[in-house]
């Protein structure tokens, strides 16, 4: 458990230049302190929300130990932890699979933007 806690974070800036450079991200939300629940929508605009399907990645292992072990709530896993999603990239629907080819390492399209729903909801 110490080895994964004190594994070096990784850049992220390498992987985004050429997407920032084509003007394709809307938003960045580093997953840190907060998780997911709480960081993402620190960047969408009043009136967003968004909706996080978990079956697009895989959860890494490390995280269900510490579910397991500490018998914690799914949801507030996602409250406290990245859940192996270091960075949320927000991008254009109609440029989603155009981003995936441009954005290189581990890329999931992992969910939408929602309008009228304040918020994440993970699914």
């Amino acid at each position: 458990v110490g080895e994964e806690l004190l594994k070096a974070h990784p850049n992220y800036e390498p992987v985004l230049r050429e997407a920032l450079a084509r003007n394709l991200v809307e938003g960045l939300a580093h997953i840190t302190g907060g998780g997911i629940i709480d960081n993402l929508p620190r960047i969408l605009p009043d009136g967003f929300g968004a909706e996080i399907h978990t079956d697009t990645w895989d959860i890494p292992p490390f995280f269900q130990l510490i579910q397991n072990t500490g018998d914690i709530d799914r949801l507030e896993m996602f409250r406290v932890f990245n859940m192996g999603l270091g960075m949320l990239v927000v991008i254009p629907a109609e440029e989603a699979e155009h981003a995936q080819q441009i954005l290189s390492g581990d890329c999931f399209q992992v969910g939408k933007i929602t309008a009228g729903q304040a918020g994440v909801s993970i699914r």
